[in-house]
């Protein structure tokens, strides 16, 4: 994102069905996130939102499309599966390549400095760029060409040059160098409401974000009929 490209509207094709692979807060941070976004991705269920006084617009709204992705950071955006693989296939591979990686710690801060608000590192991200490179590369060859209708849809003319070329090698255009760890919880902003928004964001959120995250899995979700996202498996990072 402009990590917004992970919220977009998405036809979901039945017979083309995506799967991510994300980073997922676990606890009461996670509890939060699901509250917050109206979707625990991790049961599969949704989420009575709060209602919290002094929001511009109700969470339903603020959240609307981050919502059906569940409370999460991508590390490989949703995919279809090529041709000749399955499910088994991600699976495997990507229980094989967390064997090899070593979990990351990464601090968290709450900003809203691309007009929408998301959880992104404070420091240094040299381990989980390293990751995050590592599992796009390797999970890749599984990988579907995007169609290109998905293509316009990441509206290619925003992009730069390196972007775009992002875009055709690895489906996505925020990998490789790219990459910035972001975790959502609003749609776009508008000025004024940023300021207020955040202000209720970091209250909600207080106590609860780890310090630092530690990042020790990496989960495959898969996308339902509706565009919603569900925990499939988990994967342990032993390296």
């Amino acid at each position: 994102m402009n990590a917004t490209a992970d919220c977009q509207t998405t036809t979901v094709d039945p017979h083309r069905p995506r799967y991510a692979v994300y980073a997922m807060p676990a606890g009461a941070f996670a509890d939060a996130g699901a509250a917050w976004l109206g979707w625990d991705a991790r049961a599969g269920r949704q989420v009575a939102q709060p209602h919290l006084p002094g929001l511009p617009r109700p969470l339903s709204q603020l959240a609307l499309r981050a919502g059906r992705y569940g409370f999460h950071a991508t590390i490989k955006a949703p995919m279809a599966l090529a041709g000749d693989c399955g499910y088994d296939d991600l699976r495997d591979q990507l229980r094989d390549l967390c064997g090899k990686l070593r979990p990351v710690e990464v601090t968290l801060e709450l900003r809203d400095d691309l007009n929408f608000l998301a959880f992104r590192p404070a420091g240094g991200t040299g381990d989980l760029q390293d990751l995050a490179a590592t599992v796009v590369r390797d999970l890749d060859p599984l990988r579907a060409e995007l169609t290109e209708r998905e293509i316009t849809r990441r509206n290619p003319g925003a992009l730069t040059p390196r972007q775009q070329e992002l875009l055709v090698q690895f489906g996505y255009p925020y990998a490789l160098e790219e990459f910035n760890l972001h975790v959502t919880l609003t749609e776009q902003l508008a000025d004024d409401e940023r300021r207020v928004v955040r202000g209720i964001a970091e209250d909600f959120f207080a106590a609860k974000v780890p310090a630092p995250w530690r990042i020790d899995e990496l989960c495959i979700l898969a996308e339902d009929a509706q565009g919603r996202f569900h925990l499939r498996d988990c994967c342990p990072l032993e390296g």
